[in-house]
């Protein structure tokens, strides 16, 4: 229990998820060796979806190592609580991960994320293969058993192959334009309006998706159509308008004088540079003046963090589970969304328990998010892998790539 108070309160101090969940707990201790408490200054609905969160989780380290890295700080001793152990890790080669013999797996069937997990292989090798031809090419010839991030012109060539198959991967990303809010042009709500109301995003979509219909996807909703509690389904909302006489007004109203906007982006991910790319090309047929700088990804993520390096970014929303969980609402995620009545409505999602009304809240936050536009939402992209016949038990539906209860038939 000491392991678990000292993680998940770093956590608490140190994710998006953990510190929505923090601000409504008031007090969280252990009882005895096996036992946590955690009691909540007000109801929540939030609790125990923020623990189960794939991503930005709440990882359990032992309490030494918890307390021995700030929450600001990146824990470089890596020891968890997974069916897999951190054996060898060389930058830029691989990350060699074995079993952990002495975990124990929930007695549960899978289920998602959750659920019973057995280490049959021996070995992970986690290998970087900057080039995508070349990963397409080694999982054609055996050299990797999976691939992932894989340029969608591949998809014709992997099905024909009788060694491997390639799956559309869903939820994926939906693209997304995340504009800072916190200083420069973008502070400009009428000027957010403008480039929301200008963008014909089914040609965007089908050039970024190769022109495949099965690579991408026309949804306003907020969440992916996966996420089957929190898809909605509502009419009139002012997307995929590509509307020229709106724009103009809305230039005009901004008092917006052909300003360059710097949009940043990479080619490290071929669908931001094209997204990006097509972009630049319709906003400035309607008077935009777009400064494209194109950076390494590493960059961007850090120039992201300062208000001011840029405009706006490319990158994409992945799946989110709860609408408290959209990072592009919250103040502490890049491009700052401070608007009292988004952050209102948020705090409200937190407090409500009832589920219908807590649709009904989010189907309201989805309005707003149309009119105050803290980020550009452009259409959902799938992505692609592959895998080879012989590797077995693989979970195809899970966003993010999960190797226990997986083995490799010889």
């Amino acid at each position: 229990s000491e392991d678990v108070v000292a993680s998940l309160a770093r956590w608490g101090k140190q994710s998006i998820y953990g510190k929505a969940l923090f601000a409504q707990v008031a007090e969280w201790k252990a009882l005895d060796k096996y036992t946590v408490e955690m009691k909540l200054k007000e109801k929540s609905a939030i609790v125990l979806i923020s623990l189960a969160v794939p991503n930005n989780f709440g990882a359990i380290y032992p309490k030494e190592v918890a307390e021995k890295f700030a929450p600001e700080v990146k824990a470089t001793e890596y020891i968890g609580t997974g069916p897999f152990k951190l054996a060898e890790w060389k930058p830029d080669q691989y990350i060699r991960m074995v079993r952990f013999d002495e975990y124990k797996s929930r007695n549960e069937a899978p289920n998602g994320y959750g659920g019973g997990k057995t280490a049959y292989l021996d070995e992970v090798r986690f290998q970087p293969v900057p080039e995508v031809a070349t990963r397409v090419a080694q999982v054609e010839t055996g050299e990797l058993d999976f691939a992932d991030d894989l340029n969608l012109d591949a998809y014709d060539r992997l099905k024909k192959s009788s060694n491997l198959r390639p799956i559309v991967s869903k939820p994926y990303y939906w693209l997304v334009a995340v504009l800072n809010k916190k200083e420069g042009l973008m502070t400009n709500q009428k000027l957010r309006q403008a480039w929301q109301a200008a963008i014909d995003i089914e040609p965007i979509m089908k050039n970024v998706a190769g022109g495949r219909a099965e690579f991408y996807r026309m949804d306003a909703s907020l969440a992916m159509a996966e996420i089957v509690s929190w898809h909605t389904k509502l009419s009139g909302l002012p997307w995929n308008e590509h509307n020229k006489a709106k724009v103009q007004k809305l230039l005009q109203e901004a008092g917006y004088k052909k300003e360059p906007i710097r949009f940043m982006t990479t080619q490290e991910y071929k669908w931001m540079y094209d997204f990006a790319l097509l972009t630049k090309q319709q906003l400035e047929d309607l008077g935009f003046n777009i400064d494209l700088q194109v950076v390494d990804w590493a960059t961007l993520v850090k120039r992201r963090n300062n208000p001011k390096e840029y405009d706006a970014f490319t990158t994409g929303i992945g799946a989110f589970y709860d609408p408290t969980h959209a990072v592009f609402l919250t103040a502490t995620w890049p491009g700052w969304t401070t608007d009292e009545d988004i952050q209102k409505l948020q705090g409200e999602l937190a407090r409500e328990t009832d589920p219908k009304k807590r649709m009904a809240l989010w189907e309201q936050q989805t309005k707003q998010f149309y009119e105050k536009v803290p980020v550009i939402r452009y259409g959902d992209l799938f992505g692609l892998r592959a895998i080879r016949n012989t590797t077995k038990g693989f979970n195809e539906k899970t966003e993010r790539i999960r190797f226990y209860n997986v083995w490799v038939e010889k």
